[in-house]
């Protein structure tokens, strides 16, 4: 034995209680390497405790962030023949779980369980939870069944191994260990009941899980809360199933359940994805008269209720709420909002709401796309609408404020593929009247248009006419001769262009 070892022992020691761990660390390495043979009899000259003396640099590496040393300082305890004990290798793998170092506290149990020694119930319901935060569900629930098998499993071991079965979509084991509960008479609570309605519903299982739900409201109401009726509803939301979430909503509602935002939204959602729209709007209304508030979320599931025969009423109403729930929104939920009232208002021939649709688009500067501006341009012209036609061409050849086009295009290029598009569209239908108040309105607008989109001199080389209007008037040609075979009306227009000298560029 070199002299001064008990010191440096006792040394190692004092470091690792005043946490300078990585000073311990490094003065037992060198330690050992010197000593390592002596270990035992320096350890008895201290007054030491093999057992204190390894756990206090377990410890130590634990704090520095060096879990992979505990492997090794277990090693040198096996070649110093220094006793490990169950209540040793238990503290071990608790100061690792502290850390999070599940991984190296499974290693410590696989080395402990190699010595011969049994893990404890406490143990075992660790070793649940450790196995299931690293994703091992195989033995999450391999140390569950040990667990069941020798002692009665703690709520918490319990609320592990239904977390797997989540995780799994599996229903039968989850509705089986709510069974082994009840018979066991362990309370089922709140966040049991709706972990396992969670997991049948997202299984598909959602009428049994309803089942389950029911059972609960009979034996022991308490439980039931509004997250148990919600997470039921979704279900049927996603399923298509509304008369049965129409049914529950009503349910819950004589139960005194305080339904909140998500029940309503959901119930909403489950009838329009089952087409009964009037349904949804009558849920609305209900959500109304109970004072909870609609959100954003309100407002995408009823834009989807919008047809061509909903109500000015209905119309008003999600307008006003989508004004409400704007300055709640991110960036791109305002943008899928307006483009979404967009769509909807030229659905319904809606002109006041498009048009202001538009002004919200520019408030928010959000840019209209090419799509955006032919299905408003088509709308508009369906009604020969010529006023705001032209607004809306001078809103695509002239940007507004800082906007600037998404696409690399230049104003004057989208405008003639706009006009080009929604041209071919009309002469599909053959809307003579809309074709004609689409290119006027055009005329109207950009008479003097360069490349850039700002006004200037004329442009072009054909009577001094813009090559815009030259290009579009081609395209208004093209797309009419291509129907004059079928469509008198519009035989007649190439006929007046022919004999008038092409009217349609002054």
């Amino acid at each position: 034995m070199q002299p001064g070892a008990v010191k440096t022992v006792d040394k190692i020691i004092e470091l690792s209680s005043t946490k300078n761990a990585t000073e311990a660390l490094a003065l037992y390495r060198d330690f050992y390497a010197k000593e390592g043979d002596e270990l035992q009899a320096i350890l008895r000259s201290a007054r030491r405790s093999g057992l204190d003396f390894y756990s206090s640099l377990v410890q130590s590496a634990v704090r520095i962030g060096r879990p992979e040393m505990v492997e090794e300082l277990l090693d040198d305890m096996t070649n110093a023949l220094i006793e490990r004990t169950l209540s040793f290798y238990e503290s071990m793998m608790k100061v690792l779980a502290g850390k999070k170092y599940y991984r190296q506290a499974l290693d410590v149990y696989k080395r402990m369980e190699r010595e011969g020694f049994k893990a404890s119930p406490v143990t075992l319901s660790c070793l649940i939870n450790f196995s299931a935060e690293l994703g091992d569900l195989d033995s999450a629930i391999a140390f569950f069944e040990e667990l069941s098998a020798t002692s009665k499993p703690s709520i918490r071991a319990y609320m592990v191994a239904l977390r797997v079965y989540s995780k799994r979509q599996d229903w039968p084991n989850s509705i089986d260990i709510v069974r082994r509960m009840q018979q066991g008479s362990i309370p089922v609570d709140s966040l049991i009941l709706n972990t396992v309605l969670a997991t049948g519903v997202a299984a598909g299982k959602t009428e049994c899980a309803e089942e389950l739900l029911q059972e609960m409201v009979r034996d022991n109401c308490d439980i039931v809360d509004v997250i148990s009726c919600n997470t039921i509803l979704k279900g049927y939301a996603h399923q298509k199933v509304a008369d049965k979430a129409l049914k529950m909503l009503d349910d819950l509602l004589a139960r005194g359940i305080k339904a909140n935002g998500i029940t309503f939204n959901t119930v909403m959602d489950a009838a329009v994805r089952g087409s009964q729209i009037e349904e949804a709007w009558k849920v609305f209304e209900r959500m109304r008269a109970a004072g909870v508030r609609s959100d954003k979320y309100t407002c995408t599931i009823l834009m989807k209720a919008l047809h061509e025969k909903s109500t000015p009423k209905q119309l008003s109403n999600l307008v006003e709420m989508i004004q409400a729930a704007l300055p709640q929104c991110d960036a791109s939920l305002v943008n899928s909002l307006l483009h979404g009232i967009l769509q909807v208002s030229a659905r319904l021939n809606n002109t006041a709401l498009l048009m202001q649709t538009l002004n919200q688009m520019q408030t928010h500067r959000i840019v209209p796309t090419s799509a955006d501006y032919q299905l408003m341009i088509q709308t508009l012209a369906g009604q020969c609408d010529s006023k705001n036609c032209s607004i809306i061409w001078r809103r695509l050849l002239v940007p507004v404020g800082n906007a600037s086009p998404k696409e690399q295009q230049s104003p004057t290029a989208a405008a003639v593929s706009v006009f080009s598009t929604v041209v071919d569209n009309l002469v599909q239908k053959d809307h003579v009247e809309a074709v004609m108040c689409a290119f006027e309105s055009l005329v109207a607008t950009a008479p003097f248009v360069d490349h850039k989109g700002s006004t200037s001199s004329q442009k072009g080389s054909d009577n001094g006419v813009p090559l815009l209007l030259q290009q579009c008037r081609t395209a208004l040609i093209q797309a009419a001769s291509r129907k004059q075979h079928t469509s008198p009306a519009f035989k007649r227009l190439l006929e007046l262009a022919s004999e008038q000298g092409m009217p349609l560029e002054s």
